[in-house]
């Protein structure tokens, strides 16, 4: 059993009584006040423990100086109020105090002030109770440790506490209250326990007084006192727990200080970070390294729901989440949201066989464009406009080259009902797009008659380099033949009509 020196108990309690100055502090709150203690003895069990190791003292609201009653100095360990093994036959003492929910009780530390002992096999029993007692008394047992009567002897000769190590560190029961303390055996005669001052043991109590006054004004003691007794039915107890405000009348509190860790909770969110379009959404997952626990999500705006492990982010602008854990953690998720393109097209007067529709909006640069009639993509139809030589229902998709974020136009009916006169005949008319291409190049004509075309594709001396027959003149007809760079003719053929189109491939 390692133990901690009087004079860090003396610098806790020192520190406890400045921090139980400050006003408007309750008990009942989840945020009980910690005092800070880093385990630097040389012990494996401590070295083990997180950096946050803590012990918790709980305050009475209506603190404001805490006085060990009949402190002298070290070397008199009969100071205080020596509350124990005694001639009232107590059972069990008890402090109340207030956790939060996902911590862990690892051990406790008493302050004795008197301990004796006739055997080495005596034994106190160190104990976590859970408040679900009558009335918010000590009731289940969440964890029991013997410590001999001899070691705590020893520890008040040296002047130093009892350090206590569960084996297993214990989780806060639901709500996060709690208490400590211990059980004592009595002997018994004639089937009665018995009092027995050779094997008496005695925890030190403090006495809570205002400018050098008990506090006997405090309200409800079963809500502001924390320090409680179990009367044993041998001399006139009743075999249930009290605390000392109703026993004595005056606020009491008991030196015990447990060790509570933080549970190492860890928590994450996937993706890490998230970039989406205007308009889109994102999965998010939070998770924790120990798993368990509910979660919470803030702001709430964009969000499907605020509660739960996943959420569907779908915010306007660049938000950042954090996801809360109830074991005390928490991480958080920038989603990036970046602009749509607008995409929208004019239609121009109906000349020469053919319509131009011209996309609107912005931006203007760094767009790319893609056309579609009747729900198809019109292959090489990727520039700001396009001539619609064909009847159909069009439509337009703009795309931010640096983000992917795409925009598709409403679609439009787009009706070509002009056609090129020339000397009182019906002609008709053919281009070629892009031009100059790189990879392919649509053919488009333009025409009322719907007789199949005939195609030629020539180089730069007119010889032909590959000849289309029966080509549907109603839809873009695409050439993709694998070219050299430089100058060629496609010749266009449909009964009495004909035009001869000069194209450039460029690598």
């Amino acid at each position: 059993m390692k133990r901690f020196s009087l004079l860090l108990t003396l610098v806790a309690f020192i520190c406890f009584t400045a921090l139980a100055q400050q006003p408007n502090f309750h008990p009942r709150s989840a945020d009980a006040t910690r005092l800070i203690t880093k385990m630097m003895k040389p012990n494996s069990r401590i070295q083990n423990m997180r950096d946050d190791t803590a012990v918790w003292q709980n305050f009475l609201p209506c603190d404001t100086f805490v006085n060990l009653y009949g402190f002298t100095d070290s070397t008199n360990h009969d100071f205080g109020w020596l509350s124990g093994h005694n001639y009232f036959i107590d059972s069990a003492k008890a402090e109340q105090f207030v956790g939060i929910t996902g911590d862990k009780i690892a051990g406790v530390l008493l302050w004795f002030g008197t301990a004796t002992y006739t055997s080495s096999t005596q034994n106190i029993h160190v104990k976590i109770w859970d408040d679900d007692g009558a009335g918010g008394t000590p009731g289940t047992e969440l964890a029991t440790k013997d410590v001999s009567q001899q070691s705590i002897a020893a520890d008040v000769a040296a002047g130093n506490l009892t350090l206590v190590w569960f084996t297993t560190p214990i989780n806060l029961p639901s709500g996060g209250n709690f208490y400590a303390g211990w059980k004592q055996d009595y002997k018994k005669q004639q089937g009665h326990l018995t009092y027995d001052s050779t094997r008496a043991v005695g925890l030190l109590t403090s006495l809570i007084t205002l400018d050098g006054y008990y506090l006997t004004d405090c309200a409800d003691d079963s809500t502001e006192n924390t320090a409680w007794e179990l009367w044993s039915k041998t001399a006139g107890g009743d075999g249930h727990w009290h605390s000392y405000w109703y026993s004595y009348g005056i606020a009491i509190r008991n030196q015990i200080y447990p060790i509570v860790t933080t549970t190492a909770c860890t928590a994450t969110i996937s993706p890490t970070s998230a970039t989406i379009c205007k308009s889109k959404s994102v999965t998010l997952t939070a998770s924790t390294s120990s798993g368990g626990g509910t979660w919470t999500w803030a702001p709430a705006t964009g969000l499907d729901v605020t509660t739960g492990a996943t959420v569907v982010a779908k915010p306007t602008a660049t938000t950042t989440y954090t996801a809360t854990n109830s074991g005390n953690c928490s991480a958080t998720v920038t989603v990036t949201v970046n602009p749509q393109p607008k995409a929208n097209f004019t239609q121009g007067t109906c000349s020469g066989g053919a319509v131009l529709l011209t996309r609107t909006g912005t931006p203007t640069t760094g767009v790319t464009f893609k056309w579609f009639k009747n729900g198809t993509a019109i292959s090489g139809a990727t520039k700001k406009t396009y001539s619609a030589t064909v009847t159909g229902d069009y439509k337009v998709r703009v795309t931010i080259s640096a983000t992917g974020c795409t925009k598709t136009s409403a679609v439009q009916t787009v009706t070509v009902n002009c056609k090129m006169a020339e000397a009182g005949t019906v002609t008709f008319n053919a281009d070629a797009y892009p031009n100059p291409f790189s990879k392919s190049v649509s053919v488009n004509i333009a025409s009322v008659s719907t007789e199949p075309a005939t195609i030629q594709l020539m180089d730069f001396s007119g010889r032909t380099l590959n000849t289309y027959t029966k080509v549907d003149a109603t839809v873009p007809f695409e050439i993709n033949e694998n070219l050299s760079s430089g100058v060629y003719f496609i010749k266009v053929d449909q009964g009495v009509n004909e035009k001869v189109i000069k194209v450039v491939k460029n690598e």
